[in-house]
């Protein structure tokens, strides 16, 4: 009877130590997950930050696709026959879009390699046995 007792008591050990590393790894990868979801949003919201407070630029779903509509804008601009402060402050306006897109394009890349990261966080192999 304490044969089958003790191996009863190494089963529950077993499995008790068993859980406890599961526990571990689900908790660690809950902890990876949600330090690479604050950065993506930590990403977003100092973007957003500078185009809406240091640029004045007003943010459109436009703006985050390509577009073949903004390079002939910008060459009418030129070419108008404003005042010279008119063409200062269009001139200033383009810069002010060309850094806003800049730093959207900057996010965006900083954001495709987070989630390339998770990807591969998700496919490599976790070693159980340790």
């Amino acid at each position: 009877m304490t044969d089958k007792t003790q191996n009863l008591q190494q089963e529950a050990d077993l499995l008790e130590s068993a859980i406890a590393e599961e526990i571990e790894n689900i908790q660690e990868k809950i902890w990876h997950k949600l330090k690479l979801g604050l950065s993506v949003a930590l990403i977003g919201i100092g973007t957003f930050w500078i185009l809406k407070k240091w640029l004045d630029y007003p943010l459109r779903l436009q703006d985050f696709y390509p577009s073949a509509d903004a390079t002939s804008s910008t060459e009418t601009t030129e070419t108008s026959n404003a005042p010279q402060s008119q063409k200062d402050l269009d001139i200033i306006a383009i810069i002010k879009r060309e850094i806003a897109v800049f730093l959207l394009a900057i996010a965006k890349q900083k954001i495709y390699e987070l989630l390339e990261k998770i990807r591969n966080y998700e496919n490599e192999p976790h070693n159980e046995d340790e």
